[in-house]
């Protein structure tokens, strides 16, 4: 069943069942249950570090996480996996990370991250979007305990020849894509066939070659299929975060499925002339944003102008024109209003992110931009005193 727009989290990686922020245990699960829910987290525990400016603190990690990262790293077990390329790197997008191994030799991602450019932080394979005090919070528990820890992280990214070598059932990766299957792309393909008039085939974002590539679809309206992107894959309008193999794994299966389908998917791709035409409250598009409606817009913008104390206007990264735009606030320090990545296909209710269509990121690129012209003197005059 498809989710209503207020559950539509990111589904990624591995099932999260008792905490928000908690590192994923090394088992192989199916696409189907590799998800993970997305929600404001806490943290607050021993070694959590406040940003000195705003008294944020990071809610993905804290001090004892990375400490117990940095364990696992250097305890030579062949199951743990250091990723020093994308460790302790001082830029915009840093962390510590890692893969584990299960005994089948499949990889799950570990560790944690922030990237602050994209207001992103990350415990295992599981993000959460969070403030500008917040990823700069998160940055500094990296940046100290990179530090503290620069010997031994130093000496866990150097195998010495003495070292013993690893098992390579356990270490040799299987390059699995985690978001589906050759046979979850079969079934896609028979629904895009059936000739049942629920399903509209995307040709036109289907099997393109390019580096965002899958099999796209809609039933009833609602987005189906798979995909891969910038080190993201999608399973209907889940999102999971996977590394530069799994991502390869990803794109090679999309291209020889699309090359064994290509004359099926050719023929339902033409619409005949004689074809009886399509339902029209089945097929039409349904181009509304999924994210958020032009009364949720008008509420946000409420919220900002109430001169409510508790409403903190994020200007700097709202109505802004460009590929990421939106309306956002916090409420206490919770991350609140609506926003539409275009690059990355996404659009966000609060910290909830969903995948969305390229028609869909118009649709909610034009209530924003709608939204932020109706409401323009009022947001620029509460820009001006947050400011």
């Amino acid at each position: 069943m498809p989710l209503s727009r207020k559950a539509k989290l990111v589904w990624i990686g591995t099932i999260a069942t008792a905490a928000i922020v908690a590192i994923t245990l090394g088992i192989t699960l199916s696409p189907s249950s590799r998800s993970t829910e997305i929600a404001k987290g806490t943290s607050g525990s021993a070694g959590s570090v406040d940003d000195t400016t705003t008294g944020d603190i990071c809610p993905c990690f804290n001090g004892d996480d990375l400490d117990n990262a940095v364990t696992d790293i250097t305890s030579r077990d062949p199951a743990f996996v250091f990723d020093s390329a994308n460790s302790c790197t001082g830029e915009d997008s840093d962390g510590i990370r890692y893969t584990q191994f299960s005994p089948e030799g499949y990889g799950h991602l570990m560790g944690f991250g922030v990237r602050k450019g994209y207001l992103e932080c990350s415990s295992a394979d599981m993000v959460q979007i969070i403030t500008e005090g917040e990823a700069a919070a998160c940055a500094t528990l990296i940046v100290d305990k990179c530090a503290e820890h620069k010997d031994d992280l130093d000496a866990a990214a150097v195998v010495s020849p003495d070292v013993l070598a690893p098992k390579p059932d356990v270490l040799a990766p299987k390059l699995a894509c985690p978001c589906f299957s050759s046979d979850d792309f079969d079934s896609a393909v028979t629904d895009i066939t059936s000739g049942d008039p629920a399903f509209a085939f995307d040709s036109a974002n289907s099997c393109t070659g390019g580096d965002s590539d899958g099999i796209k679809y809609s039933r009833d309206g609602d987005l189906m299929g798979f995909g891969v992107g910038k080190l993201t894959c999608t399973y209907t309008d889940m999102v999971n975060f996977i590394d530069e193999d799994e991502s390869a794994a990803c794109a090679t299966l999309i291209v020889d499925k699309c090359a064994e389908h290509k004359d099926d998917l050719d023929a339902a791709a033409v619409v005949a002339p004689d074809a009886p035409p399509p339902k029209p409250d089945v097929l039409a598009p349904k181009l509304a944003c999924p994210c958020f409606s032009s009364d949720d817009l008008d509420s946000a913008v409420t919220d900002i102008t109430s001169g409510d104390p508790a409403f903190a206007f994020d200007s700097t990264n709202s109505c802004t024109g460009g590929d990421s735009d939106g309306i956002k606030y916090s409420r206490d320090g919770d991350l609140m209003g609506f926003s539409v990545e275009e690059s990355y296909l996404m659009c966000t209710d609060m910290d909830m992110v969903h995948s969305i269509t390229r028609d869909e990121v118009a649709a909610c690129a034009t209530l924003i931009v709608d939204e932020c012209a109706e409401h323009k003197d009022d947001l620029d005059a509460v820009g001006q005193v947050d400011n």
